[in-house]
């Protein structure tokens, strides 16, 4: 069963081309790669979606740390973390496998 952190809202919404753009690269597993778009605020903070809604970047208020994980507020079991949002390292957790780079494209 999934953490979960925080309130849950339906962040899954936005134009994309209105947006801020980070990029995730790396060998993953599961794969978490590819252009992640600005949706929304999640605890004070931004909020990414990747383009297909597979995967978010988010900020977990109650241990100061960002995630990707597959849905925002829930750390789930794949999962990376890190101290920094962008330009960045982010360490596997859970069942994850590979580091996953965090980089602002825009």
């Amino acid at each position: 069963m999934p953490i979960t952190f925080g309130p849950k809202r339906n962040i899954a919404q936005g134009s994309p081309s209105e947006l801020s753009v980070c990029s995730v690269t790396g060998t993953l597993a599961p794969d978490a790669t590819g252009l992640y778009f600005k949706t929304d605020d999640w605890a004070e903070h931004s909020c990414y979606r990747r383009n297909d809604s597979a995967w978010f970047i988010w900020w977990n208020q109650y241990n100061s740390t960002w995630y990707i994980s597959a849905e925002a507020g829930s750390a789930g079991q794949y999962q990376w973390t890190s101290e920094d949002m962008a330009n960045t390292e982010y360490a596997p957790s859970g069942d994850s496998f590979g580091t996953a780079t965090v980089t602002k494209v825009k």
